[in-house]
């Protein structure tokens, strides 16, 4: 298992992980990828910094961090109001 050196993505359980995991394997499914591992964080997982073709992927990745971030802030948001 790996983690991504400095982006805090979600875990596949939950919201929007499967979504994350699937933008993951756009950008690097099928294609050479150059793995730099830093270390393994308390869980066991390594941290590290992916590239492929020559792109450091934690740049895009990030850009869809944030995006799901801000998603899960509407949707809290959203949900405080219903209960309103």
């Amino acid at each position: 298992m790996m983690s991504y050196r400095g982006i805090d993505a979600p875990e596949l359980k939950m919201p929007y992980g499967m979504e994350a995991k699937k933008e993951l394997i756009k950008l690097i499914g099928g294609k050479s990828v150059t793995i730099y591992v830093y270390e393994q964080d308390q869980f066991g997982r390594y941290v590290g910094d992916i590239y492929c073709d020559n792109m450091f992927i934690q740049v895009k990745q990030k850009l869809l961090s944030s995006l799901c971030l801000l998603i899960l802030l509407l949707w809290f948001l959203i949900s405080i109001i219903v209960c309103l």
